[in-house]
């Protein structure tokens, strides 16, 4: 969330306008953790509402998991310990679908805010 179509990428024949993020927004409002930048998790505010905040454990990748949306910054729920079948956040081999995503209006963007 705090995505805008304002990022633009030069090909040889042609600019494209992409979806990017605000990099500097605070408190970012986010239902899963997944909703967050890498380095923050989603934190209740009150019963009615969360806000991605810097949080140490993500920062230096000790979160633990079973699904990837308790992970942030698109990184992946993975197998980190197979003798202890222990999970944890890892970056993901694939790029980051929310980044680079084509687009003409803000509307277009899937984390707008």
């Amino acid at each position: 969330m705090g995505e805008s179509c304002s990022g633009r990428i030069r090909f040889v024949d042609r600019n494209v306008t992409v979806c990017r993020y605000d990099m500097l927004k605070k408190h970012r409002q986010c239902i899963y953790h997944s909703d967050c930048l890498s380095g923050q998790r989603c934190i209740p505010q009150n019963k009615d509402w969360a806000t991605c905040e810097t949080d140490i454990n993500a920062t230096l990748g000790v979160i633990q998991c079973i699904y990837d949306y308790e992970c942030s910054g698109g990184e992946k729920c993975t197998l980190v310990d197979g003798n202890e079948r222990k999970f944890g956040c890892r970056p993901s081999p694939t790029s980051d679908p929310r980044m680079n995503q084509m687009c003409t209006t803000n509307a277009q963007c899937p984390f707008q805010q």
